[in-house]
């Protein structure tokens, strides 16, 4: 999930980068529009990983015989 934020930090990095060229006249609409779509799989790949990560742990608490409606219903996390 760290991974995830250091990518979606550089493309917001890239993103203002781009503006900054465009609006300076050195850069083209068309690098906005690819840092902006960078930036959204960059947000998606995030959400993704907090999935895969959530999926995981109920995986886990299965394999254990640990998921119950009690833990279900604490919210028990593995850490």
């Amino acid at each position: 999930i760290e991974a995830t934020d250091v990518g979606r930090e550089q493309a917001e990095l890239a993103l203002r980068m781009a503006m900054g060229r465009y609006t300076n006249g050195i850069g083209t609409d068309l690098d906005v529009v690819t840092a902006q779509v960078a930036l959204q799989t960059a947000k998606t790949s995030q959400v993704q990983a907090v999935i895969n990560y959530n999926v995981a742990q109920v995986q886990l608490l299965e394999a254990l015989g640990a998921l119950t409606a009690e833990t279900v219903a604490k919210g028990v996390r593995i850490e």
